[in-house]
């Protein structure tokens, strides 16, 4: 009988992340350097060493970094696959809620190994810290957080009403279940693709600053006439 040791399994699957265009290129750069390095038969021709790159999502395809934000979404699906000649192929395949799956033919365990943990430090560069606890977490533990976070509003409800008005409790309990729910979507996403690179400032946070002295100013404005309401409100109908 011969003893012979099993070789590792390399996983194929990265922790939750939220990654970026440049990201994205060192992902690339990584899978391209192994395919690169791999060695071919002496019969291979030009088109057999040839690499070609295709991004798809949602039934489109590109083969332009630059034109991937033009076919993906960041809540959809979407692939990265790189392949020289026929063979062998690297794919990625990024789902928002199932997590990304990693395919490689052509490479030996050795090169898989290296290739996994240069990858998989892209992905724990920019972690998504609740979604990755949340999974960490066994199944049965998630859902009996899940059930004590829901009825612990209409627990606490019947205490509240004591201490303040109704109405006020009701707000209070609509913004708890707004929380639990905004919390459990957060954390149920996996990984999620912002399609500008990092150092890019974001469109959103772009049009925050430019609105802010609006936002300011109708704030303070509102605050003002509410306590001049309050204040005429008590000096002529008390």
């Amino acid at each position: 009988m011969t003893i012979r040791t099993k070789e590792p399994y390399v996983p194929d699957e990265f922790p939750p992340a939220r990654l970026f265009l440049d990201d994205i290129e060192e992902i690339i750069r990584i899978l391209r350097e192994f395919l690169e390095t791999r060695k071919m038969d002496s019969r291979s021709t030009v088109e057999d060493l040839k690499m070609s790159l295709k991004f798809s999502s949602a039934g489109k395809e590109c083969d332009d970094l630059e034109d991937l934000p033009k076919i993906a979404k960041s809540n959809r699906e979407f692939t990265i696959s790189l392949t020289k000649g026929d063979w062998p192929q690297q794919t990625l395949r990024f789902h928002p809620w199932l997590g990304t799956m990693w395919l490689s033919s052509g490479l030996n365990t050795e090169d898989t190994w290296s290739a996994f943990h240069k990858l998989e430090a892209i992905f724990k560069k920019r972690p998504r810290r609740w979604s990755s606890m949340l999974r960490s977490i066994p199944w049965w533990q998630v859902w009996t957080l899940w059930f004590a976070a829901m009825w612990s509003p209409p627990f606490l409800a019947p205490q509240l009403h004591n201490l303040m008005p109704h109405l006020t409790v009701g707000g209070i309990t609509l913004l708890l279940y707004t929380i639990i729910v905004t919390a459990a979507i957060i954390g149920l996403r996996h990984t999620t693709i912002v399609f500008r690179h990092s150092w890019a400032p974001s469109p959103l946070r772009q049009e925050l600053l430019q609105k802010l002295p609006l936002i300011i100013i109708t704030s303070a404005l509102t605050f003002l006439l509410t306590l001049l309401g309050f204040y005429l409100k008590h000096k002529y109908w008390p």
